[in-house]
């Protein structure tokens, strides 16, 4: 019984995350200390207006320190060939210290069916 209150109390004390390359596999995070850092809470993919697909990733800074990340979306098509473009750059985006964070991109064109994001810190 004492072992049960026990589990609970560190349950709720320190929850149980998922490092953000391990929860979705369209999303790889680059460097293993950054791995740490993170926690994937989410991603939708719609097509939004114009038909266009918008992809939001939500995640979760962990650390206490501000943290200056990078993303990159490479865009597939339907046979799954990369598509080339300008978007496909590396985007900078802020994730404050045990704070939620939001990336979001949209594709380039309605060929554009499915993604892949990179993680990595900024300068």
């Amino acid at each position: 019984m004492m072992s049960k209150l026990l589990l609970a109390f560190f349950l709720l004390v320190y929850p149980v995350t998922v490092r953000a390359d391990q929860a979705d596999p369209r999303v790889s995070v680059i460097g293993e200390a950054l791995k740490e850092q993170l926690a994937l809470t989410g991603i939708d993919a719609m097509p939004g207006n114009g038909g266009l697909l918008e992809v939001a990733l939500y995640g979760r800074n962990l650390d206490p320190s501000y943290l200056r990340l990078e993303a990159r979306v490479e865009w597939f098509d339907v046979n799954g060939r990369k598509i080339r473009t300008i978007l496909s750059r590396w985007t900078k985006f802020p994730a404050r210290g045990r704070s939620e964070f939001r990336f979001t991109a949209v594709a380039p064109g309605p060929d554009a069916v499915d993604f892949s994001i990179s993680i990595r810190k900024g300068a």
